[in-house]
């Protein structure tokens, strides 16, 4: 009898399965490997394996039923789904039918192994620039999110995750400006259990804090001056489906204790009115603020804080994940070959090449623009590097190579950190003009942790003075 542990595999691929075992039984894992779903389940009820990797071959709802099936029969082993299609759909999909984690293929064996350490244990145990790549055809619906990064698909597991929960649990969705935070409510949105109720979407930036007051409640005649007639609120309008309020970072004082309040009663009244309504929505939230910051700063309430944040979703910068530009181009260039009737079947390598140095500030909304004026720029069906208006300034520039002295490690090392502490801290001193309790706090390090590091090095701030 073996002590290693037991993976079950349902699948019928052959490549795949000599894909799977290679990768398993290297890292020290048993594989027992059945063809059908019902097989796989009594397998599974035995109480041998640790893990499920199952392959969906059709991406039906009848496969995601079969997924269903070992949630439903109680197995309590995790389930890994494995796919043929790298999409929100299915990553939503595969988790709203309960799945661990899941794969796409090509498999990245490496993500197997990831995975597999997260699995609780038993007690007991880029394209170079002469390729032309081509477009793949994809339906080119406005409100998808695309991406194929890791962090990218972890967004993905969290939509799918939050979106059949009860409307009463709030979601809070992070990110810098252009990541795509109205496409992951809308994701939500889209796969909750009242899709064809209303999304609605305010803006709390747009409109003076009366207007938007009226905007979210909604007033009776003779409310205040210009309130002529009723009006019903966005809360209101919403009924089961969902409110999405964009830069809640922004809203007033005054508006975050009312929102409070209706956070936590679930109930609001019109301005001018004295008769409660329901709030059966959910309540999704976004900004691309330092939340905690500003609730130090006194800015944003604590009390609120803690009662949007009940489930967070982070979209990282593009920069973070330079994986999702390509998928991205292809995309978008589908999208606007589409919409301004161009003829463009592809684009070069070094399109991807040079997209890859770029910094992207704005994120996924400046790559969007730049491939819009590249595909009415292109000049014939294959777009190329010089139809990209991009400021050169902005691109990355050469990485920095360390002049090596020593052979020995300890000694280079003790060298470089010496150099690197004194330039990071004379730097810090300069910007703060010899503040230490300002350079300190820009660094996130204690004044004490600044003042050991200047005496070690015999640092002055006096010389930065004015």
């Amino acid at each position: 009898m073996t002590d290693r542990l037991q993976i079950l595999v349902v699948n019928r691929d052959s490549t795949l399965s000599r894909l799977l075992h290679y990768a398993m039984e290297q890292d020290g894992y048993d594989v027992n490997e059945v063809p059908s779903v019902d097989i796989g389940i009594d397998a599974a009820k035995s109480g041998g394996p640790i893990a499920v990797f199952l392959h969906l071959e059709d991406h039906s709802d009848t496969e995601f039923e079969t997924l269903k099936a070992f949630t439903k029969d109680k197995i309590d082993v995790p389930v890994i789904v494995i796919t043929d299609q790298n999409s929100m759909d299915t990553a939503v999909k595969a988790m709203q039918a309960g799945a661990f984690d899941y794969l796409t293929k090509p498999l990245d064996l490496s993500r197997i192994q990831e995975i597999l350490e997260k699995v609780p244990m038993p007690l007991s145990a880029t394209p170079k620039a002469t390729d032309t790549i081509s477009l793949k055809k994809q339906k080119t619906d406005k409100y998808t999110i695309i991406g194929k990064s890791a962090a990218i698909q972890g967004v993905f597991k969290l939509i799918g995750a939050v979106s059949i929960t009860p409307n009463d649990v709030p979601v809070l969705i992070t990110g810098d400006s252009g990541t795509g935070k109205e496409l992951v409510a809308r994701s939500i949105h889209r796969n909750s259990r009242a899709p064809e109720d209303p999304f609605i979407a305010v803006n709390c930036t747009t409109l003076p804090e009366e207007l938007l007051e009226s905007e979210i409640f909604g007033h009776e005649p003779g409310a205040f001056t210009d309130a002529t007639e009723k009006r019903i609120g966005k809360f209101e309008l919403a009924k089961t489906g969902t409110i999405f309020l964009d830069e809640i970072g922004d809203l007033s004082l005054q508006l975050q204790q009312k929102l409070l309040r209706v956070l936590q009663e679930r109930e609001f009244s019109p301005l001018g009115g004295n008769v409660n309504i329901p709030v059966k929505a959910r309540f999704i939230f976004s900004t691309n603020k330092d939340i905690k910051a500003l609730v130090k700063e006194e800015q944003f309430r604590e009390d609120l804080y803690y009662r949007i944040s009940v489930f967070d979703i982070h979209i990282p910068p593009l920069r973070d994940r330079k994986e999702d530009i390509q998928p991205l181009v292809d995309y978008f260039i589908q999208v606007y070959k589409e919409q301004l009737g161009k003829d463009i079947v592809g684009f070069s390598g070094d399109v991807i090449e040079k997209l890859m140095k770029y910094d992207f500030v704005g994120n996924v909304r400046e790559l969007e623009n730049l491939i819009q004026k590249a595909v009415v720029l292109a000049k014939n069906s294959i777009i190329k590097a010089e139809d990209l208006e991009i400021d050169q300034e902005r691109l990355e520039k050469p990485k920095v190579v360390f002049p090596f002295r020593e052979t020995n490690f300890f000694i280079e090392r003790d060298r470089m950190l010496k150099q690197f502490e004194v330039q990071f801290t004379n730097n810090l001193l300069r910007l703060s003009k010899g503040n230490v309790s300002q350079a300190a706090q820009t660094c996130g390090m204690t004044r004490q942790n600044l003042q050991r590091i200047m005496n070690k090095h015999g640092i002055s701030p006096d010389k930065y003075r004015i």
